[in-house]
Order: structure tokens, then C-alpha cells, then sequence
């Protein structure tokens, strides 16, 4: 396909296979639609806007469009995604699970970091808001620190607003508000990928009065990578694997953060089975407790982390 073809072309051409979430043409429709920015993009924020005004018809677990859209915008770092990407971790109740499966845990916050404009000011305001769904509000924070570490947010401003959250975090922990996420484990580990030396004192007292929990990061080693420069953050970073959405077709077959190793000749997966939202089928399982997964790991080691 050209990449000179009228808008219509591209569009009528690939819009039916952007829109069915079935591995092999969608990998390859995202594929394909990779050097067709000038003619895809305005009707893929299109769809977008359109998800966040109705979200009922994509909540399909068949449906895949504004899937498509959420990752080649974000691979093409549009900035106009953002506002609508920010609105869709914003609706209400479950419905960014239902919309966005698995890759509300692996691809979300790297799309808004991708589509961020200069300002953190939108994901400040998700990660701060109470009813959004809580992995929403943290992929806003994920979102926040890989902003720094790619220069492309004000390492100031976003340091300033961690500590603000973490220490509110910490006074709920402290109070013994149960909490439907650890977001001030998060804040640990986002503040240690940063290198933010400020955390040092606060981290000493949250250590000290056991409300940080030390299988998910230890005290020892969360001081250590605190100890780090920007320099050797964004080395580590970089290290451990993609940032930006390099491949929307391998993001949207993988059901974990280990998608970059799965071979490409590997069996697809069957990913309407990854879009149905995640059912609780038993009693919630506490911080320490084993994983209900059976990894044999700690839930807080493990789903819990997401």
C-alpha cells in the first residue's frame, strides 16, 4: 500500500482489519498502517474521542479500534492523543479494564508518556483523582517518572508532586485505611527509578514504621538506586527494555510486561481472551499473601504489582 493513498483508501482498506481483535490480521493491519500517519491518524483520534463519549460499543471484548488507535497514535507520539487518552483512564467503575485489558497494565502508561505534551499537568490530574480506576491513576504516575527519565517532563515539577502523593499515601497507610492499591509502593519504586535523592529521609521513616512493604522493594536497595544520577536512571531504563511503543503489533498479542521476548513465529495468542476484564473469584487477596495466580510468589511480587 502507498502511503500517498487518499485518505479514504487507507482508511476503507484497513478499517475493517484495525477493528477485530484477532492476532494474525491485526498484527499485520498495525503493520501496515505503521507509514500511514498522514492518512490514519485523524480518523484514529476520531475513534478515540468517539470511545470516550460512548465507551459501551468498544467495551466488546471482539472490538480492537480504538486499540489500534491508543498504540499507533502512541507510536507516532501524537500529542492530540492525550487528552483523550487521559479521559479514558477517567471513566468511571471498571470500564478502562474493559476497554483496555492487559494493556492497561503494559502499554497504557507508555502510551500517555509517548503522547504527553511538555506539560504533566493531565497526568498529574488522573493520578490525583480518587474515583478513577486505580491502575489508571498509576500508569498516570508511571507515566509522570518516564516522562523524566526521558526529559521529556520537568524533573522538579514531578519529583514535587511524587513526594506530595506519597506522603498522603503514607498517612492512609498509617491510619490503616485499606487500600484497593499500593500506591505508595509505587511511589518507592517510581522514586528510586528516578534517582530522587529528597525520598532518602522519607524513606527511612516509612521503613521504619513498617509501611512500606519490603518484599515488593528492600530498604537497602531502594536507598541505593536513590543514590543514582538522572545518567544512570535513564541507562538502567533503557536496560531493561522499550519505552516508547515501538511495535503495536507485538504490544497488543502479549499478555505481560515480558512481551518483548516473545518470538515472533510464536502461536498467536487468542487475544479475546485477554480483553475480558479481570473477575475476583474468591476472597481479595491481602499484600502478603500468595498470588491467586499460583507463581507461587507473593501477590504484592506479583499481580498485585500492576
Amino acid at each position: 500500500m502507498s502511503e500517498n493513498l487518499p485518505l479514504s483508501d487507507a482508511w476503507t482498506r484497513l478499517l475493517p482489519r484495525l477493528s477485530v481483535l484477532d492476532a494474525a490480521p491485526l498484527g499485520a493491519a498495525l503493520a501496515e498502517a505503521l507509514p500511514l500517519r498522514d492518512a490514519l491518524a485523524d480518523p484514529l483520534l476520531a475513534e478515540l474521542q468517539a470511545v470516550v463519549r460512548d465507551p459501551a460499543p468498544a467495551c466488546d471484548p471482539g472490538y480492537a479500534l480504538h486499540l489500534s488507535a491508543l498504540l499507533l497514535l502512541a507510536h507516532w507520539q501524537d500529542s492530540r492523543a492525550h487528552t483523550a487518552l487521559l479521559a479514558l483512564g477517567a471513566l468511571a467503575d471498571d470500564i478502562p479494564d474493559q476497554l483496555l485489558g492487559p494493556l492497561l497494565q503494559t502499554s497504557y502508561a507508555r502510551c500517555l508518556m509517548a503522547t504527553c505534551p511538555a506539560s504533566p499537568d493531565g497526568l498529574i490530574r488522573l493520578a490525583s483523582l480518587e474515583r478513577a480506576h486505580p491502575s489508571a491513576r498509576a500508569a498516570a504516575l508511571e507515566a509522570l517518572a518516564l516522562g523524566v527519565l526521558e526529559e521529556r517532563l520537568p524533573r522538579d515539577v514531578v519529583l514535587a508532586f511524587l513526594e506530595s502523593f506519597a506522603q498522603a499515601q503514607a498517612a492512609q497507610v498509617a491510619k490503616g485505611v485499606e487500600q484497593d492499591f499500593p500506591f505508595l509502593d509505587l511511589c518507592v519504586h517510581l522514586a528510586a527509578e528516578l534517582g530522587a535523592a529528597s525520598f532518602a529521609p522519607l524513606l527511612e521513616a516509612w521503613y521504619a514504621a513498617d509501611l512500606i512493604d519490603a518484599a515488593s522493594i528492600q530498604r537497602d536497595t531502594a536507598l541505593a538506586q536513590l543514590a543514582r544520577s538522572p545518567e544512570e536512571c535513564r541507562a538502567a531504563l533503557h536496560q531493561r527494555g522499550n519505552v516508547y511503543i515501538d511495535s503495536p503489533a507485538r504490544e497488543i498479542i502479549s499478555m505481560d510486561a515480558a512481551y518483548d521476548s516473545i518470538s515472533p513465529f510464536a502461536r498467536p495468542i487468542p487475544l479475546a481472551a485477554l480483553r475480558a476484564p479481570i473477575v475476583r473469584e474468591g476472597p481479595k487477596a491481602g499484600r502478603n499473601d500468595p498470588c491467586p495466580c499460583g507463581s507461587g510468589r507473593k501477590y504484592k511480587k506479583c499481580h498485585g504489582a500492576n
